[in-house]
């Protein structure tokens, strides 16, 4: 499972990044963003999204929108999810590293859900201004094997 929000397109009159006379930041923004959101395409069972239009972006795979909240899936939507044994992750958090997206509370988190599933994987792909802290956090929390950043 993945949980994503599409990046805002850069030619878009509505982008933060015109409004502001950022346009080249929001494209190498937008550019970046691309790679993951066609491995969650290709790689991932459902894919959480957080607006209506964002479905339209994995039209091809299982989304459903979460607006500020936690989803607790239906045993039949369990029953669709891959075999624990053929899974290289548990979870995976796709985003950006800031304090806006709670990622120094998940390594927080992830340290209960490893106290019960000592060998639950959660794979984060992102980068940021907390990319420092949360390396330290997750060695802190004795997490190295649990929590997997990609090697930049």
């Amino acid at each position: 499972m993945a949980t994503i929000s599409s990046p805002p397109k850069p030619f878009d009159p509505k982008s933060p990044y015109i409004q502001n006379k950022h346009f080249f930041r929001g494209l190498i923004y937008y550019l970046a963003q691309l790679p993951t959101v066609l491995i969650a395409q290709k790689q991932a069972d459902f894919v959480f999204v957080t607006s209506i239009p964002d479905r339209k972006i994995f039209s091809g795979t299982k989304s459903l929108v979460i607006q500020g909240g936690v989803y607790v899936p239906s045993v039949n939507t369990l029953k669709q999810l891959k075999p624990v044994s053929d899974r290289k992750y548990d979870a995976l958090y796709i985003g950006r590293l800031h304090s806006q997206k709670g990622v120094l509370e998940m390594i927080d988190i992830w340290r209960k859900v490893v106290d019960v599933l000592p060998h639950a994987i959660l794979s984060i792909i992102g980068d940021g201004e907390l990319m420092d802290e949360m390396i330290a956090k997750i060695k802190q929390n004795n997490l190295s094997k649990n929590i997997l950043l990609p090697v930049l």
